[in-house]
């Protein structure tokens, strides 16, 4: 085994401390806390790819071992890509990128490049450690990214299991436990809901055991971020007031609430998902707007005050690659202007995403949670809250133009892409 180095050569590259090429005659490896990768002797030890700012390596083997150090004999996971990273290059084109804890790497004058990553080690599955195809307990959860206070919901199955625990878990500094996710668990599980309130990176792993002693685990990671800052700009205005509900009079429910019973109290809080046993006619449980991410349009009648706005809380949570639309149309009665934004804060009308505020008038606007097109919808990362803020409020000087107290406003949303 090579010994210590005895000079690292470094330089910052697009704004991360990486190291520079260095060539080397014999072959080097890539240095992971106490385990190393060999790499291939053919090229040097580590080369900056400029468009993307990633450090790549060459790779000797197509894969790694289980046992072999980084490779665990028990536990199987597919953490999502972080960035810093570094890329391993496989052999037969194919790459392998693991996770940095920081920018920090360093190439030692025989060519070792040395990083720190993020985890301790490889799992099994991830695309360089193999996976044990006897070994079948399966965990998922439903989101991998969200703010803090939210709930994660986790399913999990297994095998042949008598027993499972949640011992190996890793928490953000600070934090020693999680409620409800310490000691045993059952062998299989689903929509368990786990709530995470510290900001940091969480590993949550289920470990089964089987009757003759054989363990096995699988890992899922989920990021909260720092909650959103709704305070200044990203406040409600000045003299608005949060509508929470309204009465289905005859003459709205003629309008567009024909789902719903005459007199009965609709909610206003909540898109996706919708308040809990409010039932249309036909005991469909759905948020007056309808069912967020299906195909089925739907439409409402929603009544505000000229001194007020509604902010509907939507949960992307499972949502990911969708993209629809929100439109409105005058109901022929009680109208006027209507702007609607989409943020992370409720009743911010100063969203900073430009494509998240809709025009003033005939209001409309299209939402995403793709990452990519189309280009001009508002876009929404899958597992974070917002909300759909609406009011009679212009844009321009913060006045209503709603001059009959309360103007109503007939909404339509629809999925397009990606819908259940």
């Amino acid at each position: 085994m090579r010994r210590a180095v005895s000079k690292r050569i470094s330089l910052v590259l697009g704004g991360l401390a990486l190291a520079s090429s260095v060539a080397s005659a014999a072959a080097a490896d890539l240095v992971l806390g106490t385990h190393r990768i060999p790499l291939s002797a053919t090229t040097q030890s580590a080369n900056m790819d400029v468009q993307t700012g990633e450090l790549r390596v060459l790779a000797a083997a197509q894969a790694g071992v289980a046992g072999d150090g980084w490779c665990p004999p028990d536990l199987a996971a597919t953490p999502a890509v972080t960035h810093p990273q570094v890329v391993l290059q496989l052999p037969n084109g194919g790459n392998y990128r693991i996770g940095l804890a920081d920018a920090n790497v360093e190439v030692a004058t025989n060519g070792d490049v040395i990083v720190h990553s993020l985890h301790q080690s490889g799992f099994q599955g991830d695309g360089w450690c193999p996976l044990d195809p006897s070994l079948v307990t399966a965990l998922s959860a439903d989101r991998s990214i969200m703010y803090p206070g939210r709930n994660v919901y986790l399913n999990w199955t297994s095998s042949g299991a008598v027993s499972c625990d949640t011992s190996g878990s890793v928490f953000p500094a600070g934090v020693t436990s999680v409620p409800g996710w310490t000691g045993s668990v059952s062998t299989q599980a689903t929509g368990f809901a786990v709530q995470l309130d510290v900001a940091g990176y969480y590993q949550l792993r289920v470990n089964c055991e089987a009757a003759n002693g054989d363990r096995f685990g699988r890992a899922v990671f989920v990021t909260v971020l720092p909650a959103p800052d709704c305070s200044g700009e990203h406040a409600p205005p000045a003299r608005f007031t949060r509508a929470t509900s309204f009465v289905n009079t005859a003459n709205l429910r003629v309008s567009g609430n024909q789902e719903w019973p005459v007199n009965a109290t609709l909610d206003l809080t909540m898109w996706n998902p919708p308040l809990p046993g409010q039932l249309t006619t036909g005991g469909v449980n759905r948020s007056v707007l309808g069912s967020f991410g299906t195909f089925v349009g739907d439409t409402a009648v929603v009544p505000i005050s000229s001194s007020g706005y509604v902010a509907f809380r939507i949960d992307t949570g499972g949502q990911a690659n969708k993209l629809g639309s929100i439109s409105s149309e005058q109901p022929g009665e009680n109208s006027a202007p209507m702007f609607m934004t989409i943020s992370p804060c409720p009743g911010d009308f100063e969203p900073q995403e430009m494509r998240c505020r809709s025009n003033y008038g005939i209001a409309a606007m299209g939402w995403r949670t793709t990452p990519s097109m189309p280009e001009s919808y508002c876009p929404m990362q899958p597992g974070l809250d917002y909300y759909l803020n609406v009011a009679f409020r212009n844009p321009a000087n913060g006045i209503s133009d709603c001059t009959f107290g309360t103007c109503w406003w007939l909404l339509h949303q629809n999925c397009q892409t990606g819908c259940n």
